[in-house]
């Protein structure tokens, strides 16, 4: 009788849950420590690459003869190069960048005050110095710029198919612009943006080709509009990734 009462009892206590001598002698096998991933850091130099398409309003005046000489747009296709660097505090991240494109915007117009000229415009370049404001949701940024711009411009009247005057002329003003930025793979991130570029009304002196002397004067009044897809890379600074926590 006594022996099947001591099997009851240890029945019961196995059923119950209760360790045993044997399985408390048992190894307990160490969970290995967990994964846990570092915020994305903006902070750093980069530099990168881009391309995009740009379009730009030519507004034509003659002084001489207070009337408007017509304008056109100057479109076509871009491509550069771009350094910069931020500093990332919190979400929040300013930095500074310069931004050199090279372009074949072009266009043309008829001068409606003087039917046999045809005004045209080139720009062989653009360039942009910036600061930038941006908000990070660790590897997203949305980022303001404003700045200064600068644009390389050759003017040209072409009277019954011959070069009666031109002019090249570098101009500056001011831009604006807001993109997004990724960063994809390590150092490596994307972008998209869109620059506004202002640069003012200038008076140009247009110059016979023959003599080299002024032939013709005009005010014009340019802005300009882009739209950039880059590629960046993060040289120093910047980055995350997974690290072991402690236990």
């Amino acid at each position: 009788m006594r022996r099947s009462i001591v099997g009851l009892v240890a029945f019961l206590s196995i059923a119950a849950g209760v360790p045993s001598a044997a399985a408390a002698d048992l190894p307990v096998k160490a969970r290995p420590p967990a994964a846990v991933v570092v915020a994305y850091s903006w902070t750093g130099f980069y530099g990168g690459v881009h391309v995009g398409y740009g379009w730009g309003e030519k507004n034509w005046f003659d002084p001489a003869a207070a009337a408007s000489a017509g304008s056109h747009n100057a479109d076509g296709w871009l491509g550069g190069v771009q350094l910069g660097a931020n500093y990332q505090f919190g979400t929040w991240v300013i930095g500074i960048e310069g931004q050199l494109s090279w372009t074949d915007m072009h266009g043309s117009h008829t001068n409606p005050l003087d039917l046999a000229d045809i005004l045209g415009t080139r720009v062989p370049w653009l360039a942009t110095f910036a600061g930038r404001l941006g908000y990070a949701t660790d590897r997203t940024l949305y980022y303001v710029k404003g700045g200064g711009a600068w644009a390389r411009d050759h003017y040209s009247v072409i009277d019954a198919g011959a070069l009666e005057a031109f002019a090249r002329h570098t101009r500056s003003g001011w831009m604006v612009g807001a993109g997004i930025e990724h960063a994809f793979a390590g150092p490596w991130s994307a972008k998209i943006e869109y620059n506004y570029l202002d640069l003012g009304t200038r008076r140009i002196d247009l110059l016979d080709p023959a003599t080299g002397a002024v032939a013709d004067t005009v005010d014009i009044r340019q802005r300009i509009h882009l739209v950039m897809l880059g590629l960046n890379y993060r040289f120093w600074g910047g980055g995350g990734g997974p690290v072991m926590s402690r236990y």
